[in-house]
């Protein structure tokens, strides 16, 4: 298995996750793809977090509109799209005084809308939900055993891509 992590900068535009996913194409092996959220979300999202202003979650709103628009080909898709990002801001909203939780929203949608494009593109995916698979162990540190026990009970030979953030 091939493991490939991507920052915010290589999936900052529609254009760039589509480079990404070209990349993931090139390869005939079994792969886990990390992703970060999105280049820019995160510093929207810490503004938002300080400021709890309408206005930023709005501006959040538009922008991944328009990034949807541009990655997503299938309407049903892009619908799917836009309504897990209503679920994110709706997310947001509810636990503004939690940084950590709205942080991850950028993560997961990012690997939602990765998701998609995999989808659109007839890969064979799996979404997986990094707490359900990272576990610290009594000093606060990842437990590569746990680790590795935890994706053996997930790995399936019939998932071409995994996809986490």
């Amino acid at each position: 298995m091939i493991v490939r992590k991507f920052g915010g900068s290589s999936i900052g535009t529609p254009e760039r996750m589509k480079n990404v996913l070209s990349l993931i194409q090139a390869s005939q092996e079994q792969q886990l793809l990390v992703l970060s959220a999105v280049g820019g979300v995160t510093d929207r999202l810490i503004e938002i977090y300080h400021s709890k202003s309408k206005q930023a979650l709005e501006s959040l709103k538009e922008f991944y509109h328009d990034y949807i628009l541009d990655l997503l080909i299938l309407p049903e898709n892009r619908e799917l799209a836009s309504k897990y990002v209503q679920e994110s801001i709706l997310h947001i909203e509810n636990e503004i005084e939690n940084l950590n939780l709205i942080l991850s929203q950028g993560e997961l949608v990012s690997t939602y809308f990765f998701s998609l494009l995999a989808l659109e593109s007839q890969i064979n995916i799996q979404l997986l939900y990094s707490p359900d698979v990272l576990k610290l162990d009594e000093e606060e540190n990842i437990s590569l055993q746990k680790l590795s026990m935890n994706l053996s009970t997930v790995l399936n030979e019939n998932v071409d891509l995994y996809i986490a953030q």
